[in-house]
Order: structure tokens, then C-alpha cells, then sequence
């Protein structure tokens, strides 16, 4: 984009100024415009369709154009033509009333807003605009709607596409877009100097249209990498805190998981006795924070125009899915290793093991680590449940026995070896 085309300088120049940059290497085409893409001026104009009751213009937003306007930015008609130099008519009339009506180029929401129900339906419908003032008030031109174009994002993407008109009005040419092909770089080089052979005293002065989009985004882009780079840090101290957490935990459960084991409870029962009681916190912080996280996304979206509709759900699969796996995994590798253990705190010194129950009332613990044969003062190798595990309804966890515990309903049992 080269600016500064208004300047008085170069102003006289303009044409000249377009076929010397048509002619320059890597350049596709040009074409003038009286402001830039992403742009925040906005000239507003009231316009009225012929026909219509006295009263009822309507000020919508408008933009000079010259021919080779669609080329340059590649856009198509949606019905009718674009301006062309083949019609002398083409163009705003003059304002001293002479010569014939002039003709504009509207964009669909412009069909909408003009009260138009298709494309098709306004062209060749006439709109009165002022085109000047004289003693007697303002002068109105009649303009005929000779073609249509799509919406185009001419403004900031973060505003909604508005009704706009385009002129062929030269006097308000501000800026030549310029379309190229090859390096960037060289090809400034070449429009610089293109410009200094015009004018020495004017500053050339351009710009970049995905330049001007990034910037636009920039605020976006950096509150993304400051959220980002937080976001890692708090993942990175959670998963520090429960690994420790899951770790003491298991620890300081070890004489319950080795009691729980003597009643019975396997590896994977005790893994998902503590798994569970460690989900529940994680569980009712996902609750909490769902909701804020999803109200404080929504009041963002609000900002832009054209959002998403089916989002509430997806951006957040991925975080519970991550938190409750990842505190499941360190926890229960804790609690297995733990639930795998051959002793207890307590200095249980045989290995603990279960088999089919028999007639005993208690598990059992055997030091020998021999034979089930019976011996004097010594218990079988086979271990018993006992009822009370069974009585409590929950066989996996059993009572809440301490190992002193277990030792004297064991001394309480009679000896298979005196029977």
C-alpha cells in the first residue's frame, strides 16, 4: 500500500504515477482506494432510494474506487458489472447539475440495508445523494446501481461488515494498493524509486496488508503467549504438588494399606480406595472453575462480531482429560507400590498372603514361610477371613485393624497343630 497519493505533489500526477508502478517489475496490477485495508476511517454519506418517502435516507458508509479496484483485490461480482471506462456515465455526476446521473457499486449488506430483497432486485433502482451544497442548500445527485459485490472485510475483522457503496470519485484517491509478485523487498526498493522520480519533497510512505491485519490481532496474539506461558508454569507446579501429595499420602497410609491387606484388600482395591478419595478435590476444582473459565471465554468472544457457536465443550475435554489422568497415574503409582508391599510398619515378619477360607475366624500370619504342615506353636501357612470383614460389607477394605490387633484375635484362635 503507497500513501500519501493526496499530497499536492503528487495529487495532478495520479495516473502517471499508476502506469509508471504498472510498468515496474514484479507488479501484477494497482489500483487506487481513498484509505487502506483495516483502515478505521469511515465517510459516511445519506443516501435514499428514488422513490421513496422525503425523510427516509439512510447514511451508510462509502469508499472511493478507481477501475481496477476488484482486480487488485480480487473480488467477484455478485450481479451486474463493476466500473468500467467504456461508459462515460460511470461515476458521481457533477455537482453543478450538469451531464447525466451517475452510477454506483453496492455491497450485499448494502442490498439489505436499502431495503433491496435480492441483488438482482437493485440494480438499475436510482439512489439520491448530496452531491454539493450552493445558496439555495445542498445539491442531490442521482446515481444508478449498476453492480453488486459481495461483503468484503475492508475494516477490522473485530468490527461487523457494514453497508458500503463504492464511488468512482478520483478527488478522494488517498492510497495505491499494489499488487506484486517476487520479494518484498526488491519490490519496495523499486516503488521507492519509482516515487522519487515523481517527487523528491514528499516521503514515500507504505505498508503491508497482512502487516496491518497481524497488528490488528497483536493484542490477541500476546495475551495468548503471556496465558500460555502461565498456563505451562501452573501445570508444571500442580504436577510437582501432586506427585508429592500422592507420594506423602501413600506413605503416611502405608500401616493402613498393610492392616487393609492383612483383610483382605488386593493391590488394585487399595489403588482405587485412594485414587478415588485423591479425585475428589481435583474433581470439585474442575467443578469450579468450568463455569468461570466458560463465562470469562464468552464475555471474550463477545468482542467479535463472527464467533464460534459449538465451543463450550471442546476447549475444556482436553484439561479434564489431562488432570484427572495425570493424578491418577502419580497417585496410583504411589498407592501400588505401597499396595504391593510385603510388610507393614508394624514389623509384621512373615510374608502375607490369602487363600481359600476355612474354618479359622481370622487371617492369619505365618513366619515359617515352609510348608502348611502343622507344627507345634505354630500357625499354617493357610489364611482364613475373618467374619467381621464380611460383616462389614466391604470384603476388599475389611476393619480398620492395627497389627497388635490382629495378633491378639489370632492368640485367641486354637491351634490346628493341638487338635
Amino acid at each position: 500500500m503507497v500513501e500519501n497519493i493526496r499530497n499536492e505533489n503528487i495529487s495532478g500526477r495520479k495516473e502517471a504515477l499508476k502506469q509508471a508502478v504498472l510498468r515496474t517489475p514484479g507488479v501484477i496490477s494497482a489500483g487506487f482506494t481513498d484509505y487502506s485495508p483495516i483502515d478505521i476511517h469511515e465517510r459516511l454519506r445519506p443516501f435514499q432510494v428514488e422513490g421513496a418517502e422525503a425523510g427516509q435516507s439512510i447514511m451508510i458508509s462509502t469508499q472511493s474506487v478507481d477501475y481496477e479496484f476488484l482486480e487488485t483485490y480480487k473480488v467477484p461480482l455478485t450481479a451486474g458489472r463493476f466500473y468500467s471506462r467504456d461508459y462515460s456515465t460511470d461515476g458521481v455526476p457533477a455537482a453543478n447539475g450538469e451531464g447525466s446521473a451517475g452510477s454506483v457499486v453496492i455491497n450485499s449488506q448494502s442490498v439489505k440495508t436499502l431495503g433491496f430483497s435480492t441483488p438482482e432486485e437493485a440494480l438499475g433502482k436510482y439512489l439520491l445523494t448530496v452531491i454539493g451544497a450552493d445558496e439555495d442548500g445542498p445539491i442531490f445527485g442521482r446515481m444508478a446501481i449498476i453492480g453488486v459485490t459481495p461483503d468484503i472485510y475492508f475494516q477490522s475483522p473485530k468490527k461487523a461488515i457494514r453497508a458500503e457503496i463504492y464511488l468512482l470519485d478520483p478527488n478522494r484517491y488517498n492510497v495505491l494498493a499494489v499488487k506484486y509478485n517476487g520479494d518484498p523487498r526488491a519490490i519496495v526498493d523499486r516503488l521507492e524509486g519509482v516515487w522519487d522520480s515523481f517527487t523528491n519533497d514528499v516521503p514515500f510512505q507504505y505498508g503491508f496488508v497482512d502487516d496491518a491485519i497481524a497488528e490488528e490481532f497483536r493484542k490477541e496474539r500476546d495475551m495468548s503467549i503471556l496465558l500460555a506461558t502461565f498456563s505451562f508454569i501452573t501445570i508444571v507446579v500442580a504436577c510437582l504438588g501432586l506427585y508429592g501429595l500422592a507420594a506423602f499420602t501413600a506413605e503416611r497410609r502405608t500401616k493402613e494399606i498393610g492392616i487393609r491387606k492383612v483383610l483382605g484388600a488386593g493391590v488394585f482395591d487399595i489403588v482405587r480406595l485412594l485414587v478415588w478419595q485423591f479425585s475428589k478435590p481435583v474433581l470439585l476444582a474442575n467443578l469450579i472453575a468450568w463455569p468461570l473459565a466458560i463465562w470469562a471465554m464468552t464475555r471474550w468472544l463477545e468482542s467479535f462480531p463472527y464467533r464460534i457457536d459449538s465451543w463450550l465443550l471442546l476447549p475444556f475435554l482436553p484439561g479434564r482429560r489431562a488432570a484427572f489422568p495425570h493424578h491418577r497415574l502419580e497417585h496410583g503409582r504411589g498407592a501400588r507400590r505401597q499396595g504391593r508391599a510385603q510388610q507393614t510398619d508394624q514389623g509384621a515378619e512373615g510374608r502375607m498372603r490369602a487363600t481359600a477360607p476355612t474354618c479359622a475366624g481370622v487371617w492369619l500370619l505365618d513366619d515359617t514361610r515352609e510348608s502348611s504342615r502343622p507344627r507345634s506353636g505354630r500357625w499354617p501357612i493357610h489364611w482364613t477371613r475373618h467374619v467381621l470383614s464380611v460383616r462389614h460389607g466391604s470384603f476388599p477394605f475389611g476393619a480398620p485393624y492395627e497389627a497388635e490387633d490382629v495378633r491378639e484375635l489370632a492368640a485367641t484362635q486354637p491351634n490346628p497343630a493341638d487338635s
